[in-house]
């Protein structure tokens, strides 16, 4: 996990050149962290945010998304919906509705008080029945929050994440061209992880998944 003064740096050296988020370690002084940690988060909106809902069709029969297509909750009685290949039968996930295929894009999801979650991107072609394997092989850049404080990334094997508190809000950060996706405590200004060895083939779709109550998507 890095510093918050890593991350404050990285924030500015993405938006002038995504390749550095690459760099490991910079040097940096008091002052300059305390006039950044005052913008950061408007900086990387005004860049890179994209307007992304929840595309209802794509999710599982337990979940029951708002009618502003913002906020999904579980709920424990099936409803009556379509069969398709497009809506996941088995994870209790869902999909944004709009992809990307080009680009940097930034988005950020309200995850406090929720007990399990997993964030990411998908594959428009991603399977989405049956049992399925969350990694970069199959179409999914994923970090997973489970069984209260353990945090991993779903990789091939999962990678554990050691995390010094819960985020209540992630930003998920997109470089298309990079092949990047890299994930923050938007609260905490710190790094969580980043997939720095992806190729996109295709649109990728954001991905939502929840275990518990509610998983709210804020997009400012």
């Amino acid at each position: 996990m890095q510093t918050n003064s890593t991350f404050l740096i990285q924030i500015i050296l993405i938006c002038r050149n995504p390749a550095s988020l690459k760099v490991s370690w910079y040097v940096t002084t008091k002052s300059m962290i305390l006039n950044v940690s005052e913008s950061v988060d408007q900086f990387l909106n005004l860049c890179f945010t994209v307007d992304v809902k929840l595309d209802p069709t794509t999710a599982h029969r337990h979940l029951k998304v708002s009618k502003d297509c913002k906020t999904v909750k579980y709920g424990r009685k099936n409803q009556k919906v379509e069969k398709s290949p497009q809506r996941f039968d088995k994870f209790g996930s869902v999909l944004g509705d709009k992809g990307i295929k080009s680009g940097k894009s930034y988005l950020e999801v309200e995850v406090s008080n929720k007990t399990g979650w997993e964030l990411g991107v998908a594959r428009v072609d991603a399977n989405r029945q049956g049992n399925l394997n969350l990694n970069p092989e199959s179409g999914y850049w994923v970090v997973a929050h489970y069984d209260d404080k353990k945090f991993s990334a779903l990789k091939a094997p999962p990678l554990r994440l050691l995390l010094s508190e819960k985020p209540e809000k992630v930003g998920m950060f997109v470089d298309y061209e990079e092949g990047l996706v890299s994930f923050y405590n938007v609260g905490a200004a710190s790094h969580i992880y980043s997939f720095t060895e992806g190729s996109f083939s295709g649109e990728i779709l954001p991905y939502f998944s929840l275990r518990l109550q509610v998983f709210k998507a804020l997009i400012k």
